[in-house]
């Protein structure tokens, strides 16, 4: 009996004793959406990074001189399992600050704040299902994120999840109330600014309706028409942008690539081949190189990594001068660096610190190239050239090139707008290719929308590959745990979970 009242005893209060007093219950959604704007750019930025650079890769903005079986397409099984599984936890922290905006003490606020709150979380989840779908395809959507206990959703048609992701975007603009307040300064993309956040959604509409224009015309025009006309992006002052301002956040290109000395990702050369032609003046803050005398070089004859199988070389280089310190410390063998490495800019603080470095989400350069494209398709009227050249000069500008660098580039006959190429899609994807660069995942959608530039097929053991990338494997911890939804996603593919299937709005 008193064994039994012992237990009664420690019992009673079971449900008290039981709950974890680290992780609350309730948790303010300000500094839910911190956390998930952090980690959103630092996943976003990494695909140019090193451990999770599929799309980097596949755009052929970089290659890797050590784990070289990456620039042919033989990725780490893993590397699918985490551009996927980052997405998704994320959206689910969204959901998860979403319900938080609802629960007391925070619910207290005024109807108007809470709008605005529930319309940044949304447009950020919309922002995320994009990158997914765009790499993947089909994915789970509509069923993915009641709970993290359902590890087997269905999956929903691309050419379903666009439609509603631009009917979503449209809910959350018109929801925003710009006058009333929101997270503040917890927000740490915009600060809080809801007319910013109107800019970014319609900007995020323009580019999700030309995305899927070839495969549904009627919504792709029209979501392009519309978003113009609500206002996108009109200045560099205006691009939707992050700042890794301190040690919370800390970018990962520098982390990466310059703090920790690792100097795996060198860039491809079939990049620095679309911007030597070009004689492009961005070379000088995009890229740099090692000479065998550790002298600081970029220019003509960067090294391949892999892509093409031409051997890494070190002439025909063009010297920065005294603008980097170029030895360093490192023991290198002479001409073992051979090659481009990514700017200074991503690497040290030396000559432009993190904390002063903007890295895009969507810019004023994107959403000019994308007007252009409007135009040619005669959605909406105006100069075409006019729109492609501001799109050059906004990159140019926002790379610091000198105004006069910046007319004589837009001078050359194979950059002038009546002389650069065949075809408006030759034009615009070109510049696009090299305005995106260093941010691979919309390099590497828009090669496959407008197919320019032309890329290189990867050369394996000197035979070349039959066919670029076009998308992501489906990761292997989805094939196995969602075997029956997958292999459904995967039969619409044509039976093969294949890196050269297209994906829906993949027509050309």
């Amino acid at each position: 009996m008193s064994l039994m009242l012992a237990l009664a005893s420690c019992t009673g209060d079971f449900e008290e004793i039981n709950i974890d007093s680290r992780r609350p219950t309730e948790v303010d959604p300000a500094f839910v959406l911190t956390g998930i704007q952090g980690d959103l750019m630092n996943n976003y930025v990494y695909t140019s990074s090193l451990n999770e650079n599929e799309t980097g890769t596949m755009a052929q903005y970089f290659a890797k001189h050590l784990y070289t079986d990456e620039n042919v397409y033989d990725f780490r099984g893993g590397m699918f399992n985490t551009y996927w599984n980052r997405r998704y936890h994320n959206m689910y922290r969204m959901r998860e600050g979403l319900k938080m905006i609802d629960t007391p003490p925070y619910s207290l606020k005024a109807d108007e704040v809470k709008a605005n709150q529930r319309a940044i979380f949304e447009i950020l989840e919309i922002w995320t299902w994009t990158q997914l779908t765009d790499q993947f395809g089909d994915i789970p959507y509509s069923d993915a994120l009641a709970t993290l206990e359902n590890l087997q959703p269905s999956y929903d048609k691309q050419s379903d999840i666009y439609p509603d992701l631009i009917d979503r975007i449209d809910a959350a603009v018109a929801s925003i109330v710009p006058s009333a307040t929101s997270f503040g300064s917890a927000d740490i993309i915009l600060n809080g600014d809801m007319n910013r956040w109107i800019t970014f959604a319609n900007s995020l509409k323009l580019r999700m309706g030309m995305r899927i224009i070839d495969a549904n015309a009627a919504v792709g025009e029209t979501a392009v028409a519309e978003a113009i006309a609500a206002g996108v992006i009109s200045s560099n002052a205006d691009n939707i942008s992050f700042k890794f301002a301190d040690e919370t956040f800390r970018s990962p290109l520098r982390r990466n690539n310059g703090e920790a000395a690792w100097n795996d990702i060198v860039i491809c050369k079939s990049f620095t081949d679309v911007v030597n032609e070009r004689n492009d003046p961005r070379r000088g803050y995009q890229m740099y190189g090692w000479g065998s005398d550790y002298s600081a070089y970029f220019g003509d004859s960067f090294a391949t990594g892999g892509f093409d199988g031409y051997p890494l070389t070190d002439d025909s280089y063009i010297e920065l001068g005294a603008k980097i310190n170029p030895v360093l410390g490192w023991d290198w063998s002479p001409g073992q660096y051979d090659w481009a490495f990514l700017g200074w800019n991503f690497r040290y603080a030396d000559e432009l610190a993190d904390e002063n470095w903007d890295y895009l989400i969507i810019d004023f350069a994107e959403v000019s190239f994308l007007r252009a494209e409007a135009i040619e398709r005669g959605i909406v009227s105006g100069s075409s050239e006019a729109f492609y050249n501001q799109g050059i000069m906004a990159s140019m500008e926002y790379w610091s090139v000198d105004a006069a660098d910046i007319a004589t580039y837009l001078a050359q006959p194979n950059v002038a707008y009546a002389t650069a190429g065949a075809t408006w899609q030759e034009k615009i994807g070109t510049q696009k290719y090299i305005a995106f660069f260093p941010y691979s995942s919309e390099a590497f959608s828009e090669l496959r929308r407008l197919d320019y530039p032309v890329l290189n097929r990867p050369s394996k053991n000197d035979v070349l590959l039959p066919e670029v990338a076009s998308k992501m494997l489906y990761p292997q911890d989805e094939v196995l745990l969602n075997s029956a939804n997958t292999a459904s996603a995967i039969s619409d593919l044509g039976g093969e979970n294949s890196l050269t299937a297209k994906v829906w709005w993949d027509v050309n």
